[in-house]
């Protein structure tokens, strides 16, 4: 599936993203964005209470008060059910072990290669934020200037039961319709790439500096949202880690709190 779901007749379709459902909590079952808190505001809210399938949109006006209520309830719901345990890339130290097939089935492993540049790009085209920036033709022109010097791996760890998978071939159609430009694109159905990662959302960024370290991990840029236009005013932050790199300078925001759509895990 992809492309943004018909929005009901004059209404504007919100971006969302879901975190799958939770088992029941004293009698209450979230189905929210409480996994992440880095999904950007308004947001839509699901919730059954009780048994009975309700939907809460908070006013514009008491949203702040709504996010703060559910951080809360995101702590509750941890401490009563604690989320699978995520390992994580931490910059500074050498990379997690990467081997995943590509569309053709191949198998590409991150040692393969040393001494080189890489980029991590978490992907799923379900995922409002990043068609953001395949739309805006962010994404491609990132892959396509830097290709040069760079190893740019983009990776779906999207469930096969999940109605956002996609098969490697729907994958290659969308990709050439976009003009995408990855070195190569991985496909971690099990998920296991993304959890020793520790990646959190669709798309979350790392960089791997030709030592095998991780020197970034976070968002791809500063405008927390799903619109295509607030790229052209966006401080792109993967671009900004790449030229510093290039330059031998330090990286000025290597770890930062990424944006975007979680990551359908099984």
């Amino acid at each position: 599936q992809t492309g943004l779901a018909p929005a009901p007749a004059g209404q504007a379709r919100e971006p969302q993203a879901d975190i799958g459902v939770q088992k029941p909590i004293h009698g209450v079952d979230f189905e929210t964005t409480l996994r992440s808190a880095s999904v950007s505001l308004p947001f839509t809210v699901s919730a059954r209470l009780f048994g009975q399938g309700r939907t809460m949109n908070p006013h514009p006006l008491y949203r702040p008060w709504a996010a703060a209520a559910l951080a809360v309830l995101a702590s509750l719901a941890a401490a009563v059910m604690p989320l699978p345990a995520q390992a994580a890339a931490v910059v500074g130290q050498p990379a997690p072990a990467l081997r995943a097939p590509d569309l053709a089935g191949k198998p590409v492993n991150l040692a393969d290669f040393k001494g080189k540049t890489v980029v991590l790009e978490w992907h799923n085209f379900g995922c409002p934020f990043v068609q953001k920036h395949y739309r805006s033709g962010n994404m491609q022109a990132l892959q396509k200037r830097f290709a040069a010097d760079v190893v740019w791996l983009s990776i779906n760890s999207t469930h096969p039961g999940h109605p956002d998978y996609q098969t490697p071939q729907a994958l290659e159609k969308e990709l050439a319709r976009f003009g995408a430009a990855p070195t190569r694109f991985l496909m971690d159905e099990s998920g296991a790439v993304g959890l020793a990662y520790g990646a959190k959302v669709t798309p979350h960024m790392y960089i791997i500096d030709p030592a095998g370290k991780v020197v970034y991990n976070g968002a791809i840029d500063d405008k927390r949202s799903a619109n295509p236009d607030d790229v052209k005013t966006a401080r792109n932050l993967v671009a900004e880690a790449l030229e510093e790199l290039r330059a031998g300078k330090p990286i000025s925001n290597p770890v930062n709190v990424p944006y975007g759509c979680t990551i359908k895990y099984k």
